[in-house]
């Protein structure tokens, strides 16, 4: 059950470490400090982080060009997982490309990550490619997922 004290904020160098601490938790192969803090300067990127009280319990990022927005990266901490969390975060991902007239969203997801390729089926993304080797720790392949209508939610 999702907590009703949860807050949003740009991530920033004060919250920078715990993104890092989540994203290595998450992640076979998690974004450097570097990869970071060029999202933070890139006029595109939309990073956010969630808090829970004071501690921050996940984040996300989508860059938004023209009229698309891209899913970059969401995560969770594990003691968080599960609780609707990613949820709530893709939702605000999903308002804020909304809100600066995105009309589509793509995303790349692990074939293999099948929590996250739920999520995003239920929220009307649909597989439309296959990146061959995607990932370079494993060789895994990743499916692209495509959204062609944001405000379309799903129903409970």
């Amino acid at each position: 059950m999702i907590e009703t004290n949860i807050t949003c904020e740009p991530l920033s160098l004060k919250n920078l470490p715990e993104v890092l601490a989540i994203e290595r938790v998450s992640f076979t192969e998690p974004w450097s400090e570097s990869l970071f803090l060029r999202e933070m300067r890139h006029r595109n990127s939309h990073f956010v982080v969630f808090r829970l009280n004071l501690e921050v319990i996940g984040y996300g990022g989508v860059w938004l060009v023209r009229d698309e927005a891209h899913i970059t990266n969401i995560a969770v901490h594990p003691l968080y997982r599960g609780q609707g969390y990613g949820v709530m975060i893709l939702e605000y991902l999903l308002d804020a490309a909304v809100s600066r007239h995105a009309e589509t969203a793509t995303l790349e997801v692990r074939e293999t990550n099948f929590i996250a390729l739920n999520l995003y089926k239920i929220f009307g993304f649909r597989p439309v490619a296959l990146q061959r080797g995607y990932y370079s720790d494993t060789g895994e392949d990743a499916i692209v997922m495509y959204k062609d209508d944001l405000h379309r939610r799903p129903t409970p």
